[in-house]
């Protein structure tokens, strides 16, 4: 009996002392304009942990302080961010990724090519 008592309660502390490495991360991601990004998706990286961002560009996230999170949205570069202590992430010039697509013609091999150049805007 006190053998059960005593693993019960190892699995106890074991519970808490996990659920205490996660923290709720809230923020705030905005495009160079000051403009709210909506649907940015916003994920714990090595984790299936995500979430996206709402109407007015705020989102919320349970997390691991010793993590990273990558923020990304169509046509913008990834961004990651280590966690850390913070509390409140303002991310407000996510890098703007363009790619620009040229048609050329293969006058020997009489054939369309497409060729692609990325571009970064900073």
């Amino acid at each position: 009996m006190i053998k059960h008592v005593t693993i019960f309660l190892c699995m106890l502390f074991v519970f808490i002392g996990v659920s205490a490495q996660t923290k709720t991360l809230t923020g705030t991601v905005k495009d160079a304009n000051q403009e709210p990004l909506i649907g940015v998706s916003i994920v714990e990286k090595g984790t299936s942990n995500g979430t996206i961002t709402d109407l007015d560009g705020n989102f919320s996230i349970k997390v691991n302080p010793k993590s990273s999170l990558v923020f990304s949205y169509v046509g913008y570069a990834p961004q990651t961010i280590v966690v850390g202590s913070q509390d409140h992430i303002s991310l407000s010039k996510l890098t703007l990724n363009l790619r620009l697509y040229s048609l050329m013609w293969d006058m020997p091999r009489r054939r369309l090519l497409l060729a692609r150049r990325i571009i970064l805007m900073l």
